[in-house]
């Protein structure tokens, strides 16, 4: 069968794929000719939505290869603006006008797509917890149920300089604390280091771990308005531990994520907290480092840092279900060791192939993860922790900037 990907985008530009029939929008047969076409040649025709350009060379490739193995099966790509994403599914299902068999959601948006009855259950044997950890398949689950394909994900991470800090230097805050009081910064081999640990504490992905662990935003799968806790026992700890932490490494809320990777990357900094994108310029530098997961404060003082998981999403208005299934687990489970290859990102399948077998200890980061929630104004609470970590960090008292996230929210969830 001759490959055929089509490529919509904003205001109908076709984008050039190397090896691939290309059709401009404007070309396309009418949905009667396609009816008539496909029925004579037995073709089922899946068409793929997604907003995100990364994962078009991703997405060609599962294409292709699938179709090599599915001589009736032809895969169809639909890359669209981001802006009203999920309005366009729900509009184009309801009315019919575009076929969207499978799409791309973020976990956070499951919740309102499957209470409009556009994901369907996933029942598939592969997803558990020997190929997926319980981060992944509660971000793709909702009341209970998995109602998606998990596929990648982004969290925060340490990075750290091998030649001075060991394993065991930086399995907690502590033990980095413990090495600070023993290097000798003034020798000759420590020139130019001026702090053992350094990280952004004004963005959420940079300061949201260091109170995750105490935090309940919707209760294990981020679905259930009951379930919302954030002044209590165990965020009041992490917070006053994240000060302590603040005063020692002498953190300043003006220094910038940028600037926390061009200092470890320089050698002025041995060890900060980063994602996924600060990796291109850290592997450019000279310096020899190793990844580890978002370090606790000690044995008792847990973190925990916020994550987004991708999945791939089955509309059950699909006409094609069992096909649009098959596809779905060959873009999460058989072919996740392209994953990163492909699209940069990191593929939430357990071990799955990096060429730089650093980046998957970043695995260890999503395992802790908090997910962004699902509830309804859910969103609304991640500026609140800013604006709370930020007047916690200029002295407010913890406890009350804490309960004014609680009484704001739990007005929102009723």
């Amino acid at each position: 069968m001759n490959r055929k990907v089509i490529l919509l985008a904003a205001g109908l530009t076709a984008l050039t794929l190397s090896g691939c029939g290309v059709k401009y929008a404007y070309e396309l047969t009418s949905p009667d000719e396609v009816t008539v076409k496909a029925e004579a040649e037995e073709t089922v025709n899946l068409n793929i939505r997604y907003s995100d350009e990364k994962y078009t060379d991703y997405l060609k490739n599962c294409g292709a290869e699938y179709e090599k193995n599915h001589k009736n099966v032809e895969i169809t790509l639909e890359l669209v603006a981001s802006e009203n994403y999920i309005q366009g599914i729900s509009d184009d299902t309801i009315r019919g006008g575009k076929n969207v068999d499978l799409y791309i959601a973020q976990n956070n948006d499951l919740g309102t797509l499957y209470l409009a009855g556009l994901a369907a259950k996933n029942t598939a044997h592969e997803y558990h917890n020997s190929h997926y950890c319980q981060t992944a398949l509660d971000a793709c689950s909702y009341k209970g149920n998995l109602v998606a394909y998990p596929l990648g994900y982004e969290t925060s991470f340490l990075v750290y300089n091998t030649d001075f800090l060991s394993d065991e230097d930086v399995k907690t805050f502590a033990s980095m604390e413990n090495y600070s009081t023993e290097i000798d910064l003034s020798s000759e081999e420590a020139a130019g280091i001026e702090s053992i640990f350094r990280c952004n504490i004004s963005q959420m992905f940079g300061n949201y771990g260091f109170i995750g662990a105490g935090m309940t935003l919707g209760g294990v799968c981020g679905d259930d308005p009951t379930d919302f806790n954030i002044n209590n026992k165990q965020t009041v700890k992490s917070a006053e531990d994240y000060l302590s932490l603040i005063d020692y490494f002498s953190l300043k809320s003006d220094v910038t994520y940028e600037d926390c990777v061009k200092q470890f990357t320089s050698g002025r900094i041995l060890a900060t907290i980063v994602r996924l994108d600060a990796m291109a310029d850290i592997d450019a530098g000279d310096v020899n480092y190793r990844i580890a997961g978002f370090p606790d404060y000690d044995n008792k003082s847990k973190t925990a840092p916020l994550s987004i998981t991708t999945a791939i999403v089955v509309n059950p208005y699909s006409a094609n279900q069992s096909d649009a299934v098959e596809f779905a687990k060959y873009i999460t489970y058989e072919r996740a060791d392209k994953f990163y290859e492909e699209t940069g990102t990191l593929s939430t399948k357990r071990n799955a192939y990096c060429a730089n077998p650093e980046l998957t200890k970043v695995y260890d980061s999503y395992d802790k993860s908090v997910s962004k929630n699902k509830l309804l104004y859910g969103e609304q609470v991640y500026p609140l922790i800013e604006i709370a970590l930020h007047n916690i960090v200029a002295g407010e008292d913890i406890k009350t900037e804490l309960q004014k996230i609680d009484d704001y929210m739990k007005i929102q969830l009723q």
